[in-house]
C-alpha cells in the first residue's frame, strides 16, 4: 500500500547544468521525474519542458526547500521577487509563472486560489519602424546640430545606429 506524501523541510539538491535534469540520471528526484513526464505527456516542446522545470528548480533553490513543501504565500513572494527585485521581463516572468502554475495545478495539485488569479504583465511590443513624424520628432529633440545632422544622415540612408557610428 502506498504511503501518503508527508510535508517535510527536506532540501532539494541544486543542479548547475539544466541538461542533467531531463536526462534521467541519478540526480532527478521522483517528483521532478513526474513533473517532466506530465509536461511531456501534455505535448509540450522540449524547450518548454526545460524552461518549466528550470522555473520550479530556481524557486526551490531560492527558498532552499523542495517545491512540494512550499506554501502559497512563498510562491507569491517568489513571483513578486522576480518581478520587483530581479526585474524579469514580462516574457520571462510569464514562463516562470506558467511553470509554477503547471506544477501546482497538475503535478502536485494544491487547492490554492491565488495562482490561477495571478496574471503576468503584458509584454508591450516595440514598433518595428518609426513613422516619418516620429523620426522628425525624435531627431528634432537632439540639442546639438552636429549630432542632429549625423542622426538625419543615418536615418536617411537607412542605416542601423551602430553602422552609422562605426569608426
Amino acid at each position: 500500500m502506498a504511503q501518503p506524501a508527508k510535508q517535510s523541510t527536506r532540501q532539494l539538491p541544486t543542479h548547475e547544468d539544466d541538461s542533467t535534469t531531463l536526462t534521467g540520471d541519478r540526480k532527478v528526484s521522483p517528483l521532478r521525474r513526474r513533473f517532466i513526464q506530465d509536461l511531456e505527456l501534455a505535448g509540450l516542446s522540449p524547450n518548454s519542458v526545460k524552461a518549466y522545470v528550470r522555473s520550479v528548480r530556481r524557486m526551490s533553490e531560492h527558498f532552499g526547500l523542495a517545491p512540494d513543501t512550499l506554501s502559497e504565500q512563498q510562491v507569491r513572494d517568489y513571483l513578486s521577487h522576480l518581478q520587483h527585485e530581479k526585474h524579469y521581463a514580462a516574457g520571462t516572468l510569464k514562463i516562470a509563472y506558467s511553470g509554477l502554475n503547471w506544477f501546482f495545478k497538475h503535478t502536485y495539485p494544491r487547492d490554492w486560489h491565488t495562482l490561477p488569479r495571478l496574471k503576468p504583465p503584458k509584454q508591450v511590443p516595440l514598433p518595428d519602424v518609426l513613422t516619418p513624424q516620429e523620426a522628425r520628432q525624435l531627431i528634432g529633440s537632439v540639442r546639438t546640430e552636429h549630432n542632429r545632422v549625423c542622426l538625419w544622415t543615418i536615418y536617411s540612408c537607412g542605416l542601423r545606429l551602430a553602422e552609422g557610428c562605426h569608426k
